[in-house]
This record gives structure tokens, sequence and C-alpha cells, in this order.
């Protein structure tokens, strides 16, 4: 696709507008990286376009794609908004439109070049937090799909921050521009189909069938992410219970457990290379009493194992190689939580809760 084909984007409100259009949800916030490293919470109900406009020629100005509750954690987690990939140092984005294309994938809805490399945006529906596994397969595959062009796999949680079009790259000094490509809205079930896929072509007969292994196929592929997006939210209701108006957070004999369990659960849905800044983010939300040394002690194995899951290691568990990262069965859990488990908190776990009976 030649440039000339692509409506040019220049202004940060527009930017703002193409990826949070719509009802939103949560806060966007935006990071203004120069002198304190001001971050700006821009909820539903202040105006996005103006907010937007005012780093329009300001150096390193960044936003979130997605939105959240007053700060930037998976578990604050609002509304997803887009899947993104960063491509570090490559700036041919027609190339990259022409090999998404040879690998049946779709073209993004933006492209952003950053000075020093590229965005590239699928601009979504906004959709529900509980999405979040469906959204991380999708990122993954896409940047494991995008790698030759420098895609960063770092850049692949849903907390990430990308450059404001319109606003400079300080490194050299650079406007930070933007192209609509296609502005069509993508339904996270759509993108899935088109990513996670392959479609496969079905005469009318057999559209039901069709819809039915396309389903089994998402499934496959975002069960872990599931189960441990679930587990994890479970885990935040938890502490939130114990937690809750006390300074403290969780009291001890109790906060190392559930910080190793929380920080277990973020390692199957969070980037490795950015897992230990998320675990750091719940323990001030949970743990505050632990410090930073203490933190990274404790988690050091969750995060290593995740760090050899990413390079594709494996161990031997049984006979047959498994993935290396803590994947516990929910009565360990369940053992493992005890008493913080209480019976008022029990209807209300979906992953964690009470045995089911075979019925069930």
């Amino acid at each position: 696709m030649a440039k000339q084909l692509a409506l040019a984007l220049r202004a940060p409100a527009d930017h703002g507008e193409l990826v949070h259009s719509g009802v939103r949800h949560g806060a966007v916030l935006v990071w203004q990286k120069p002198c304190r490293r001001q971050w700006i919470k821009v909820n539903p109900s202040d105006d996005l376009a103006r907010a937007m406009s005012e780093h329009r020629g300001e150096e390193d100005r960044f936003f979130t794609p997605n939105e959240f509750h007053q700060w930037r954690r998976v578990d604050l987690l609002r509304s997803l908004r887009a899947c993104y990939v960063d491509l570090d140092n490559w700036t041919d984005w027609p190339a990259v439109l022409d090999a998404l294309s040879i690998q049946n994938l779709p073209s993004p809805s933006l492209v952003v070049e950053s000075g020093r490399g590229l965005h590239l945006y699928w601009t979504l529906d906004p959709t529900s937090k509980q999405a979040l596994p469906v959204w991380q397969a999708i990122q993954d595959n896409l940047v494991q799909k995008l790698l030759p062009f420098g895609a960063d796999a770092q850049a692949r949680d849903c907390t990430r921050v990308l450059r404001i079009v319109g606003s400079k790259n300080s490194k050299n000094d650079t406007e930070v521009r933007g192209w609509v490509i296609n502005p069509r809205k993508w339904s996270l079930h759509e993108l899935a189909d088109e990513v996670l896929g392959p479609r496969k072509r079905t005469t009318v007969a057999s559209l039901e069938s069709a819809r039915v292994k396309r389903q089994a196929s998402v499934h496959q592929r975002t069960g872990t992410y599931r189960l441990w997006h679930t587990r994890y939210q479970d885990l935040c209701l938890i502490a939130d219970h114990h937690a809750f108006m006390k300074p403290s957070g969780i009291q001890v004999g109790q906060r190392d457990t559930m910080l190793f369990l929380l920080a277990n659960a973020l390692s199957w849905f969070t980037a490795a290379d950015t897992l230990q800044d998320a675990i750091m983010r719940v323990a001030k939300t949970y743990t505050p009493s632990l410090s930073h040394r203490e933190v990274s002690t404790y988690t050091r194995p969750i995060v290593n194992r995740a760090l050899a899951a990413q390079r594709g290691e494996t161990v031997e568990w049984q006979g047959k190689p498994k993935d290396p990262r803590y994947a516990f069965m929910t009565p360990t859990l369940r053992t493992w939580l005890g008493p913080l488990i209480t019976p008022a908190l029990e209807p209300r776990l979906v992953a964690l809760g009470p045995p089911k009976s075979d019925a069930e």
C-alpha cells in the first residue's frame, strides 16, 4: 500500500479519538516524561480531545491505548481499546503491511511513526477486561509474527504506553506522525478469528460447525491465559478483603504467601520482561510493609521461570516436557490460602471456589 493511499494523522486529539472513540469506561493515562515524569488521568467525563491537544509539539508524551481505574495496573484494567505492536528501528511500514498480508494477517487500523520505529494499532470496540486472556493471545501472536521487523517482545502487556501523535521524540527531535490505514473497529472475536485462526471457508450447511471449530481454536489457544487471569481476579478479591482499610496491607504470616500466588498468576499472562514491574506495583497495593528487596527475593523464582518460558525452555514432568512456570492445581492453591478464604468470600470465587460435584 502506498503512503498516499493512507490518511495522514498529526493531531493528538485525532489520535486519541481513533483509539478511544465512543463511550469510555475508564481513565486514559497520559505521561509527561520530562521533568517530574508527571502522569495525567483523563477520566471518562473529561474532554480527552482537549487533554491530548495540550501535548502537540511537546517532547516525549505518551498515553495508554487501554483504559483503567485510577492507575495502569492489570487488576485495574477497565476497557481494552486496541492491540498493538512496537517495532524498534524499523520505518518502512508498507513493507510491514505486505508481510502481514503474506501471512494472512489483517492490516493495522493505524500506523504511527514514533521517531525511531513504528507503532501498529488494531483498534477495538470497547471490550470488557474479562476478555484479557483472548487479547493477550492475540498480542503474543502478532508480536511473534513481526519479530523479523524488530517487534519489541516487552511491549505486549495491557498497561503499555505509546507515543502521542503530534508530540516529539527527544532522541532525534522528530515529530511523531500517524497514518490511518483502515478506520474500522474490530470486535475482539473478529480479530481473534483472523489472528488466531486460521478461519476456513465453509458452505452454508456447515456454518454452525465452522463457528464451533473457530471457538474451540480460540479457547485452546487462550485456555491457560483465561484460567490464570480468573485465578488472579479471585486472588485480588481475597487480598482486597483482607487489606481493606489496613495501612500495612495483608497481615504478617499471610502476606508472603499471597504475594507469591499473585505474582505466579501474573506470570501466566504478563510479558516476562515486564513481570517484575507488575509484581512491584501489586506489592505496593497489598503488601506495602515488604521492602523492595524482600519482594524481589520472594518472587525471584517466579520471574526466572517466566523468563525461561519466554525463551522456549521446558522442564520434564512425569516424562513429558512442561512449561517451567508454576502450574498449581486449585486444591493446592486453596490449601495455601487456608484461612484467607473466609465463608463470606467462598460464593464470590470463580476459579478458586470450593470443589464442584460431578454433576456440576
